[in-house]
């Protein structure tokens, strides 16, 4: 028997103020709004071989809504939450739907489940214990960490700082510096501006892939234990064996790429042609 409940909630909108998010289980999507309301809706689903069960298991879920000196903050918590595990599945499940329709920063962090942002005007900051974190167009600085799952950020001109222990990490038309780091798994990296300032991008076991213009200059600062380095811009095209590091000035020079893998190919290309 599923049992389905929604939640819904509106604030006002003041631009400049900071969005929160707090919830222990659940997938948020947050999106750009519009009208004068920042708009809240919240799905719970559970699953269970009654219905006055599934029905107990939805009030064991709860949500506030509350006004604090920086901004909204929606915060949810769940009773006795390994109770919804049944047979190696989860019973119950929570989605946060959001509409922003003015600039605010957004802080989200959620303990279990993926997260998705788009169209935000303002900074973005992400933590989820486990799921997977998309962003996608935001004016401000993004920085998002998941402790299991794969990264995609597209569309950002400032930082980018994107950690996770096991997952991918994509970057996408990034015109800021970006930090990434990952334990076990793979990061590309497209970054379609002279960089402004140092960069790091490091992973125990994967290959890194990082596009720049043909024109950037920059200290390109790789090493990998087991593996090939290869810059492929051109007129500065040079490679490192299997294992080693390669240290060079790249047109003039300019902020510190720093580029680490134990186990992986490092792979420096242009992204347009020169």
């Amino acid at each position: 028997m599923k049992v389905e409940k929604v939640v819904r909630h509106h604030f006002p909108a003041v631009p400049g103020e900071r969005f929160e998010l707090d919830a222990e289980l659940g997938a948020v999507r947050i999106a750009a709004g519009d009208g004068e309301e920042i708009r809240v809706e919240v799905l719970l689903v559970a699953e269970a071989p009654g219905d006055a069960e599934a029905r107990e298991m939805l009030e064991r879920i709860h949500c506030e809504f509350l006004r604090t000196a920086s901004g909204p903050l929606v915060r949810s918590r769940v009773a006795a939450p390994r109770s919804f595990w049944r047979r190696g599945r989860r019973e119950a499940d929570v989605t946060f739907s959001i509409a922003i329709p003015c600039r605010q920063d957004l802080v989200v962090e959620t303990r279990v489940g993926d997260v998705a942002v788009a169209q935000v005007l303002g900074d973005v900051s992400v933590r989820t214990g486990a799921g997977a974190i998309g962003v996608d167009t935001v004016q401000g600085e993004v920085c998002v960490e998941t402790a299991s799952g794969p990264i995609e950020v597209c569309r950002v001109e400032e930082r980018v700082t994107a950690r996770t222990r096991v997952g991918d990490v994509r970057l996408l038309q990034i015109g800021g510096p970006v930090e990434v780091s990952t334990v076990t798994g793979e990061i590309a990296a497209e970054i379609v501006r002279q960089p402004r300032s140092d960069s790091r991008l490091t992973t125990s076991t994967g290959s890194v892939s990082i596009s720049l213009p043909g024109s950037a200059g920059f200290l390109l600062d790789a090493a990998t234990r087991i593996g090939q380095i290869v810059n492929r811009i051109p007129s500065f095209f040079s490679t490192a064996g299997l294992g080693g590091s390669l240290r060079t000035e790249v047109n003039g020079g300019g902020p510190r790429l720093t580029v680490r893998t134990s186990v992986g190919e490092v792979s420096i290309r242009p992204s347009v042609p020169a």
